[in-house]
């Protein structure tokens, strides 16, 4: 052991213990913060107290959702598990789980997409989800091409970890041509079925994405939501049908309002196992949520755990953490979910389309560090699918947060009357107006 690193666990040890026992806090990521700055290597150092290996999960949406269920199929299965379950997803973050934590078999951590390049060389870790890559926080994050390049860069740094990705995302379908990384592809076999056998479009559905390649546009066999689907660049050949059928193919997918059903079909060979052909339900009615439940699965079968085992943690699961987190607050059932981008803005906006009654829905959108600077991301979510159920009276809008102006402009823009809210007390009063 270096001195370095016995300095750094101790440090870390003794501002638990304070942090803990004088404030009566958790620890949170400062006890790793402070052993990393002691320690540059500490995550290499601390790799060892995972026998199995780790599994880190990267995407723009989704991550905390997949890293929670993932480590809950796998304690279900008897395995022991280190999980930052708080979102803590930079080096320090990981580093004060490792500390904090006694030895485990596996480690599942959610990744921040640019802190991949730092964490993934050091914890040499066994799989890498990357499910998906969107325009988010840009003025932190940079462009998609710079996610792509650095995540592409950190896989080659370790050729040993097996890529998971999705092959219906052009960004991931980038990384996973770029690198000599094993493979394994997670897609669909076409649109999901929504409640009434059709799909809900969005504006956004049919807008432009640049190729990831060479920038011109791709255009679409069939298309699922935002930059998923069946995507081709006419003008270089790049192409989701580069690869073969997706090692994991998600068939007859049906989402329902507060229910998904779907089938995992897996070909093997990636895989180096039987194929096979999981059914799969979910009390969450999605389409994003069978995509992240559709991950967990088909890395948890690359583990060795089986259909029961899975099947169970995900009817079980409860996302919480602001991610599809229903409450019942003053008799009425309340539902939380976060979106932090176009792309998963959106989706929530189909969720609450499809809701059929009378309901208040509040939108509160701040701009901290850790939100992202930039909120001019708001204007370019379809807030005009909102508009005919606002003008039938069958639904109350209200906007707050540090963007309450922008969010005000962005709905007038899309003739949807809005109406602003100090806070989320505005949006429960109004709710006590519904019929019962």
């Amino acid at each position: 052991m270096s001195l370095s690193f016995a300095c750094a666990k101790a440090v870390a040890r003794a501002t638990t213990w304070g942090l803990r026992r004088v404030f009566h806090r958790t620890g949170g990521a400062l006890p790793g913060k402070l052993a990393c700055r002691i320690d540059p290597d500490l995550l290499a150092h601390l790799a060892p107290n995972m026998s199995e290996g780790s599994i880190l999960v990267v995407a723009t949406n989704g991550k905390t959702t997949v890293t929670n269920l993932l480590a809950d199929i796998l304690i279900a299965d008897g395995r022991t598990v280190l999980c930052n379950r708080g979102g803590a997803n930079m080096t320090q973050g990981i580093a004060s789980v490792l500390l904090q934590e006694p030895a485990a078999q596996w480690g599942v951590f959610e990744t921040d997409e640019l802190y991949l390049a730092k964490v993934l060389p050091q914890l040499k870790s066994a799989y890498v989800l990357v499910m998906d890559i969107f325009p988010d926080q840009e003025d932190r994050m940079g462009s998609t091409g710079r996610l792509v390049e650095s995540i592409a860069g950190a896989l080659r740094s370790c050729p040993d970890t097996t890529l998971i990705y999705s092959a219906d995302e052009p960004n991931c379908r980038a990384i996973a041509a770029q690198v000599p990384n094993r493979s394994v592809a997670v897609g669909a076999a076409g649109v999901f079925a929504e409640e009434g056998g059709t799909h809900a479009k969005l504006a956004s559905d049919a807008a432009q994405v640049p190729c990831p390649v060479c920038g011109e546009p791709l255009v679409y066999a069939w298309r699922q939501y935002g930059p998923l689907g069946d995507f081709a660049c006419p003008s270089c050949g790049f192409a989701r049908a580069m690869a073969p059928t997706p090692d994991a193919l998600i068939e007859d997918a049906r989402v329902d309002v507060d229910s998904a059903s779907w089938a995992l079909a897996f070909s093997g060979e990636a895989e180096g196992a039987e194929p096979g052909r999981w059914p799969l339900a979910a009390p969450h009615g999605a389409a994003y949520m069978v995509y992240n439940l559709s991950f967990a699965a088909a890395t948890a079968r690359l583990i060795g755990v089986d259909l029961p085992v899975v099947q169970a943690a995900i009817s079980a699961f409860d996302p919480m953490n602001g991610r599809m987190e229903h409450l019942r607050i003053a008799g009425r059932e309340t539902l939380v979910n976060l979106a932090k981008n176009p792309v998963g803005f959106n989706q929530n906006l189909r969720l609450i389309v499809r809701h059929p009654e009378p309901c208040v829905v509040g939108f509160f959108v701040n701009k901290n560090v850790g939100d992202g600077l930039d909120s001019s991301w708001v204007g370019k979510v379809d807030f005009e699918v909102l508009a005919p159920r606002v003008a039938a009276g069958t639904m109350r809008v209200f906007v707050g947060g540090m963007c309450r102006e922008e969010l005000l402009a962005a709905f007038a823009g899309r003739g949807v009357a809005a109406e602003p809210a100090d806070g989320a007390e505005a949006v429960l009063s109004a709710a006590d107006a519904l019929p019962a």
